[in-house]
This record gives C-alpha cells, structure tokens and sequence, in this order.
C-alpha cells in the first residue's frame, strides 16, 4: 500500500506540473497573455515553470510593444492623409488660379491685337488726311496764284 502510495505520490509530482503547463499553454493559445504558472516545483519542473513565465511575459511586453508601434503608424498615417489633402488643395487653388491668369493673358493679347489693329486703321486714316491736308494745301496755293 505504501509502495503503491508512493508511486501515485510521484506520477502526481510528474504529473501535475506537466498539466499546468499545458493548461497554462492553452490559454496562451487562446491569447490570454495574463496567464502564469503558480504551482510550488522544484528541480526541472521550477525551472520549466520560470521559462513558460518569463516566456508569457517577454510575449506579452513585445506585443504590447507591436500594438503601440501600430497605434503611431496609424497617427502617422492620418498625419500623412491630412498632408496629402492640404497639398492636393493647394495644387487645386493654384491650378485655378493658373487658368485665370491664362484666361486673361489671352484676353490682354487678344485686346493687343484688336489695339494693333485700330492703330494700323488710324494711321491710314493719318495718312489719308494728310494726303487731303497737301491737297489741300496745293489747292488754295494755285488759288492763290490764280487771285
């Protein structure tokens, strides 16, 4: 009864521990990171309960770490959409603004030509007034003479 005592006394000692960690394993599994082996174990099994600990927690910690790394990324990419807008805006205004200056450039030239045009048409009738001015002038020059 002893012997048999005993032997279940060890297989429960082997066992146990094993069973913690498996159980401790699933949980991690479903993404329970606040888990930790709590048991009392000594030799092997107080070794294997500090590795799956530190293990949980270094798992944890890093991806806490992933998570904030994210949330900066996620700023930085509002930060970036916000600049891409203001530039987008700007480049829309200027482009408006272009076609306006475009639109009276034409304008002015066209006004230039239509300047250009009247100032050719007066200087013929310059010219033609003053070929009627020199007749005239050679005119009353023979009246002249004739009186």
């Amino acid at each position: 009864r002893e012997l048999v005592q005993g032997m279940s006394d060890t297989l429960s000692a082997v066992a146990t521990p094993i069973r913690e960690a498996n159980a401790e394993l699933d949980r991690v599994a479903a993404r329970d990171l606040t888990v930790r082996m709590t048991g009392d174990y000594a030799g092997d099994y107080a070794a294997l309960e500090s590795r799956l600990n530190t293990t949980i927690e270094t798992l944890d910690v890093a991806l806490a770490q992933v998570a904030g790394a994210a949330r900066q990324v996620a700023g930085a990419s509002g930060q970036i959409a916000s600049g891409s807008t203001a530039l987008s805006d700007g480049a829309t205004e200027q482009a408006t603004a272009l076609a306006e200056v475009s639109t009276n450039l034409h304008e002015l030239a066209s006004t230039a030509k239509q300047n250009a045009a009247s100032a050719q048409q007066a200087r013929g009738m310059a010219e033609n007034a003053r070929t009627g001015a020199a007749a005239g002038v050679a005119g009353m020059q023979r009246l002249s003479t004739a009186v």
